[in-house]
């Protein structure tokens, strides 16, 4: 395991790669391990930090020690500038100017539009959107990029980078997107997602009205759905999944190859009700994979 960073691991670009090579180092090794109580106790840091801090270790460039002096000693303009594509950032880095930069300077980098209030002041970033496009029409054109990249584990993230959009907004608007193509949807729930494409479409604010129906997304898909994955996450549960569905195919073999004895019309009775709802259960679940392979 990679040696535990100090109190003081945000003084550097050495510390912070080695605090993010220890956060990764914590889930590789042992994948139960609640790297989010580790992060929180020892180092006051949430688990979407932790996340982003590991992404900077992960990335060859700002991880490149020969790059150290070159880059800003904040985890926060590093995360920043792992979005820039690598040419850019080696570019940059040869040029110079980097270590100081603020975050809206590499904002402006990433072609992400910055916003002046009444005073001047930059604030919030904004996502360049390309003109006549709306944010959601924006996203199911990035949402047709995921087969590029082998699928949905985890790589919705390298969408998302692509469209300079923030993960989060993005999972959001593909989980809404897809609840709108379901055709099983009853005529309320249909309006209400309807309602709520139009309303982030006029306003570009996603959360709030992803709120409204994350209930249903939760109800037709558990409430993992919303959560964002790791590949290597995503894999361990496509792996498990896969394992269950071999292990009640063997089970179901087994039963239908033993023999049956002598059963009481009572127990008759009771072991064909079972196998009936057995069934019932088998034929939902692959119903369910069906429709997830048409949406």
């Amino acid at each position: 395991m990679t040696e535990k960073p100090g109190k003081d691991w945000q003084n550097s670009v050495e510390t912070i790669i080695q605090m993010g090579r220890f956060l990764n180092s914590l889930k590789e090794e042992n994948p139960d391990v609640n790297r989010a109580k580790i992060a929180i106790t020892d180092f006051a840091i949430d688990e979407s930090s932790a996340n982003k801090i590991g992404k900077i270790a992960d990335h060859p460039i700002l991880s490149d020690p020969n790059n150290f002096d070159k880059l800003p000693a904040s985890w926060g303009k590093l995360y920043e500038l792992r979005f820039l594509p690598d040419e850019i950032l080696t570019q940059r880095l040869n040029e110079g100017g980097l270590k100081e930069a603020t975050k809206y300077k590499i904002w402006e980098l990433r072609g992400v539009k910055k916003r002046g209030g009444p005073s001047g002041l930059e604030q919030r970033s904004q996502v360049q959107i390309p003109e006549n496009v709306s944010l959601v029409a924006y996203i199911s054109a990035g949402m047709e990029k995921e087969n590029e990249f082998g699928g949905d584990c985890g790589d919705a993230e390298d969408v998302a980078k692509i469209l300079q959009v923030g993960i989060a907004t993005y999972r959001m608007i593909r989980s809404i997107l897809i609840l709108a193509r379901r055709s099983d949807l009853n005529p309320k729930d249909r309006e209400l997602v309807n309602s709520v494409i139009d309303k982030i479409n006029k306003t570009r604010n996603v959360r709030p009205h992803y709120e409204k129906v994350k209930p249903l997304i939760d109800k037709i898909w558990g409430s993992s759905k919303s959560k964002v994955l790791s590949k290597k996450l995503s894999q361990k549960r496509v792996e498990g999944y896969m394992d269950s569905v071999a292990i009640l195919r063997d089970t179901c073999r087994a039963m239908y190859e033993r023999e049956q004895p002598y059963l009481p019309a009572e127990e008759l009775d009771r072991a064909i009700l079972d196998l009936i709802e057995a069934s019932r259960i088998i034929r939902g679940l692959a119903e369910n994979l069906r429709r997830t392979k048409h949406e």
